[in-house]
């Protein structure tokens, strides 16, 4: 899983959000919602999917340091600041051994030939 993938959830939860959102507004229009209904179904067995692998690879982290940074930001969504304060950690450090991390798993694949 690449850092792009693994960013990518916090913004497949954000559509599902906006999709369910659209839907309430057209059936609140009384019109017809199974394309919607589909779209977003579909969107919610993808973040599934998505979350699933995501949640493979925390499991393999050692570091529990690194794992609830990953935790909080990408599961959790919560700005750099948020888990900065949550970790008690400054906003640079807890940034810096993100970009650290995900370098690594970048460099890990590279190797393996995925992009």
């Amino acid at each position: 899983m690449t850092k792009r993938r693994m960013e990518g959830l916090r913004y497949l939860h954000r559509e599902i959000y906006e999709l369910e959102k659209e839907l309430r507004n057209i059936q609140a229009w009384g019109m017809d919602t199974s394309e919607i209904e589909k779209l977003l179904e579909k969107q919610r067995e993808r973040a599934l999917t998505e979350r699933n692998e995501i949640e493979q690879i925390l499991c393999a982290v050692e570091d529990p340091v690194m794992r609830l940074i990953l935790r909080m930001r990408l599961q959790k969504g919560l700005s750099w600041l948020d888990v900065a304060t949550q970790m008690q950690m400054s906003r640079a450090t807890v940034c810096r051994k993100y970009e650290t991390f995900m370098k690594e798993v970048d460099e890990q694949n590279e190797h393996k030939g995925i992009f």
